[in-house]
């Protein structure tokens, strides 16, 4: 399993290096992609483009800081 997250690194270390990503991941992430990668039986080239749509989904997902999301979470449970 660690020879899989160091390639699950190195891949992520590619490809910040060829397409700019800017990925970083929680080791928590970098172990579901290594397990995903394992169990899958995934290619190389079927890595990399899990890894683009997680940074995808992971850039999505990101809540700045200050920004009022437990106000809205809280109104809409208290509407009928």
């Amino acid at each position: 399993m660690e020879d899989t997250k160091i390639k699950v690194r190195d891949t992520i270390a590619e490809l910040n290096d060829t397409e700019n990503l800017d990925i970083d991941f929680p080791d928590s992430y970098i172990e579901d992609l290594a397990k995903a990668y394992i169990n899958k039986e995934l290619t190389d080239d079927e890595l990399k483009e899990l890894i683009r749509k997680l940074k995808n989904a992971y850039d999505r997902a990101h809540v700045e800081a200050g920004e009022a999301v437990g106000t809205v979470a809280a109104q809409s449970v208290g509407e009928p």
